[in-house]
């Protein structure tokens, strides 16, 4: 009841225009638009009658032209579609190339010339992966297959988005492969749909998919100038665009291996519809098997926890199956039907078995008369085994080999039901009805040999020093459960009554019903009392430290309108977006309206101008809101709990502002420069209370939810894109390049929270810092040569100085300490793959290829400044102490390191690797 007086409030128009009863989620369509106006070629009178053909393997829509001149064609797959103009008494006219992105209008204007003034049947051909766009507003780029087949090494087998999204301008991360960034920002800050299913849970706000590449053919990547269809996405959207049958049909076989690491692929995948295209259906599946390194060994276990998943350590399997079926019962209806199910199993339980399970070991000269230790030992470091108190164990935590932890298991499941509807050439829309299920499950039976609150945590041997990493919850005896469902409606339509205008707008609906269980078994966790028991406030064991159980409810509405006039093209809209987080202490509720003004000037089909001012807001994951644990309701202070007095859960704000120059100088070569700025308020820290006494900030009690972390970037992002036709010899190539200068006041860029480094200073001052995880600079280059029957494609990465030992800037200078704020040196990544074809050039058949992944063998990896003793060199042998970097010698030897708190520079788990593969077309 409450959720439905909230929407009674949206404005009295949207629903005017909206007719169809519906429910729906903030979500994008799945489809696109054609339109324009046609015109005779000598007077530009406005020709009526024409007929307008749009055709690609997915789709064949037709239109024919009003008394102005104009037509539209609605509802189109976003695809590449060859567009055709005919009629009696003028030349044909044909323009390939035409890509439609979801929700976006491509205006393609064309001139006729009556029959005998021109030659026949003249054609004009562009890009799909055009950078100049006329007319669209939004800073999208379509990363097609041909693209990403390239960044991803053209074997058409298992890889994730983070594979080839780093050549894409705009986007970022620390390192080969990383999780994608858009103009800086958080991980969780970007949308992931799957052909416009949103995939970011509301628990954490991570996706729950694999991010599999299976069954995708091409990736929208919006990095500004969104509209208001896209909801709770703060900085940028990535949708993966899924393939259709076709007639003919088509399939794929393709298999992969690698060495020197192992690991087994296999992808295959099949396309059909009738002659008709009434019926069409789309099937594939994808296999991984695969037991990565974590940097030979030098990784052990709890830097694993630690850092997190790159490549993913010790065997990975994963298994994702697509299914996407359409009907149209008549060329006025799409009936969709898609399924996605996908299992993961990440295994990292290699220190179990040997000599010393868990690498648990007796020190040396260990000595217990009576069963009572009297002397601890020594550990392989040559200090004593003494616990943090001094007391002594006689045991020793050895480095653990390569693969070991514990493990995970995932599973997602998603389905969509969706009609597109043409009522007539001026109004369409659609209605979609979606699940997403995902599941997390963690099962870590470690339990670390030192005491249970020491220092150390697991992360460093007995008798060693503390890191100064903190909550020792890294090896904790601990078993997790995450999943949520997400039942998802949505309804739009979309009016346009000429050539000058268009209206949409929708509304939308989610509920998700959420469970988060963890459980600690032995005890490191803060949660319970004392600072850390196995048992919950009541006595019960094991400690359910955390529990998200109650459901959310997402209303939303959309309204926005497409003006042109001239070469201008406006486009205004607003967003409103609800949250109600349904906590047992009672509902907590959130709304936000998101106002968007986009334009473009189209000076000619060859030079486009483009800017935006977009508010958009991502809210709070459930999982930071309220913990309804018996240790997070009945402990003092809980840090989970919006009621708390001085707690406060807001959606964070993001102000988007770009500009955008396009330019195409000749017919294979386009240009993109787009400067911009963001700004976010209102992010989300934990932070404690704090009173001033002598003008000092003394902090009392628990950490409590705040709304005053910040955010904020300038930079510009560049494409330049050279593509040839398909059936020419030569060399197609992308090139990409970021800068940003972002700033921070949190070092979490991984989820939607973060504390302060020094919250003392940080009050006082209001300083922002440079965050250690977002490079600077970031240039990709992904080409394509081809040769008859043979293909080179390189991509290489540079990265260049990511900021680190910000921590310390905040510091007094004292002896020994070093404050100074450091750049690391440049990171040059890349990866190469040769194919040839063993068909005759235009046919299908058998294509066998080898790709060698980290060619430069690059071993940097992003850990510790304790275990990194050489900063800017290769670790282990041949690694020289003193390297340099930003231009100053480091002079600290091995062991006597300064104090940098976070060195995050860009990572490359695995050496050098080659793979063989054949793929099979048929």
């Amino acid at each position: 009841m409450k959720t439905m007086m909230k929407l009674r409030a949206l404005p009295l128009i949207l629903f005017g225009l909206l007719s169809m009863p519906s429910t729906a989620f903030a979500a994008a369509g799945t489809t696109g638009t054609i339109s324009g106006t046609v015109r005779e070629s000598a007077t530009s009178a406005p020709i009526a009658s024409v007929s307008v053909t749009a055709i690609s393997p997915s789709q064949k829509a037709t239109a024919v032209t009003d008394a102005a001149g104009f037509y539209s064609l609605p509802n189109l797959a976003p695809d590449t579609y060859v567009v055709s103009f005919q009629r009696e008494g003028y030349e044909p006219r044909s323009v390939s190339g035409v890509t439609v992105f979801q929700d976006q209008t491509v205006t393609l204007d064309q001139t006729m010339p009556k029959s005998g003034l021109k030659e026949i049947g003249r054609v004009t051909a562009r890009s799909s992966s055009n950078l100049v766009q006329p007319g669209q507003t939004a800073d999208v780029y379509n990363l097609t297959a041909t693209q990403f087949n390239a960044a991803q090494g053209g074997d058409n087998v298992h890889k994730t988005l983070f594979n080839y999204l780093q050549s894409v301008p705009g986007i970022t991360g620390s390192g080969m492969y990383a999780q994608p960034r858009v103009r800086g920002g958080l991980a969780t800050d970007v949308a992931y749909e799957l052909d416009g299913i949103p995939i970011n849970d509301r628990l954490t706000g991570f996706f729950t998919t694999n991010l599999a590449n299976v069954g995708a053919s091409s990736i929208e990547v919006y990095t500004g100038g969104y509209n208001a269809r896209y909801g709770n996405a703060a900085q940028g959207v990535f949708n993966t665009v899924i393939k259709r049958g076709t007639y003919p049909g088509f399939g794929l076989i393709s298999t992969a291996a690698t060495t020197p690491t192992y690991g087994h692929f296999i992808t295959a995948e099949y396309g059909i519809a009738t002659p008709d295209n009434k019926y069409s259906a789309y099937l594939a599946f994808d296999g991984s098997n695969t037991a990565n390194d974590f940097y030979w060994g030098q990784r052990y276990y709890p830097l694993i926890n630690l850092v997190g998943i790159v490549n993913g350590p010790g065997p990975v399997k994963t298994q994702d199956l697509i299914g996407n079926f359409h009907w149209r019962p008549s060329p006025h209806d799409d009936i969709q039907f898609l399924i996605q199910n996908g299992v993961a199993k990440f295994n990292f339980n290699y220190a179990y078995a040997g000599t010393n399970p868990m690498q648990i070991a007796p020190c040396a000269g260990y000595q217990a008369p009576g069963g009572v230790p009297t002397v601890g030992g020594v550990s392989v470091t040559g200090k004593p085994c003494v616990d943090a108190n001094g007391n002594p164990t006689g045991l020793q935590f050895l480095a653990v080999p390569p693969n070991a932890a514990n493990v995970w298991y995932h599973y997602s499941g998603l389905g969509k039901i969706q009609w597109n509807h043409i009522f007539n050439d001026k109004l369409s829309g659609y209605l979609r009805l979606a699940e997403n299920f995902n599941q997390y499950i963690f099962d870590q039976p470690v339990d670390d040999p030192n005491l249970p609150g020491s220092p150390c945590g697991g992360l460093c041997k007995s008798g060693d020093v503390a890191l100064g990493f903190g909550n020792d919850n890294v090896t904790e005896d601990f078993y997790g459960d995450r999943r949520s469902n997400m039942y998802i409606g949505t309804a739009e339509l979309d009016w346009t009554p000429n050539a000058h205008s268009s209206y949409y707008g929708g509304l939308q609906y989610e509920r998700d019903n959420n469970m988060q269980a963890y459980y600690d078994r032995e005890g490191f966790n803060s949660g319970a009392p004392a600072g850390g028991s196995a048992f919950d406030v009541n006595g019960h064991w094991p400690n359910l430290y955390t529990l998200i159980n109650w459901p959310l409810v997402m209303p939303s509405a959309y309204i926005g309108t497409v003006q042109k006039v001239g070469k201008w093209t406006f486009e205004p809209s607003i967003r409103y977006d609800g949250m109600d987080y349904l906590t047992p202490a009672g509902p907590y509720y959130k709304g936000v309206w998101n106002p968007r003004f986009a334009f473009a000037y189209a000076a000619d089909q060859n030079t486009v101008w483009r800017g935006s001012y977009t508010v958009t807001s991502t809210f709070v994951p459930a999982a930071y809101v309220y913990n309804a644990s018996p240790d997070g309701t009945a402990a003092t202070g809980s840090n989970r709990n919006p009621f708390a007095p001085g707690a406060d859960v807001h959606p964070s704000i993001d102000h988007n502002v770009d500009f955008s120059y396009e330019r195409q100088p000749s017919p294979t070569l386009s240009l993109r420069i787009s400067p911009f700025y963001h700004h976010s308020t209102s992010k989300l820290s934990f932070v404690r209370n704090y009173t001033i006494v002598n003008g000092v900030p003394k902090f009392t009690g628990k950490n409590l939810p705040k709304n005053n972390g910040e955010t904020r970037d300038t930079g510009v992002e560049v494409g330049l894109n050279h593509v040839l036709p398909p059936a020419e010899n030569g060399l197609s190539w992308f090139l990409s390049a970021t800068y940003q200068n972002y700033w921070s006041s949190s070092l979490n860029l991984l989820s939607p929270f973060g504390g302060f480094v020094n919250p003392a200073k940080y009050i006082t001052s209001g300083l922002l810092f440079r965050n250690p995880e977002n490079p600077p600079y970031s240039v990709s280059f992904t080409a394509d040569y081809h040769q008859n029957r043979f293909h080179a494609l390189p991509y290489l990465l540079w990265q260049c100085c990511a900021y680190y030992n910000v921590a310390g800037g905040l510091l007094t200078p004292k002896p020994g300490v070093d404050t100074t704020i450091h750049t690391s040196p440049g990171y040059f990544y890349g990866n190469v793959t040769f194919t040839y074809d063993l068909s005759p050039p235009g046919t299908k058949g058998l294509t066998a290829g080898m790709r060698i992944q980290n060619f430069t063998n690059n071993t940097k990896a992003d850990v510790p400044p304790s275990a990194n003793v050489c900063y800017g060199g290769h670790h282990g042998a041949g690694c020289v102490p003193g390297g340099v970097s930003d231009g100053v010698a480091f002079s600290y030897p091995p062991g006597v390191l300064p104090n940098t708190q976070y060195f995050w520079p860009p990572v490359t788990e695995n050496p050098l690797e080659i793979e063989f593969f054949l793929t099979s077309h048929f």
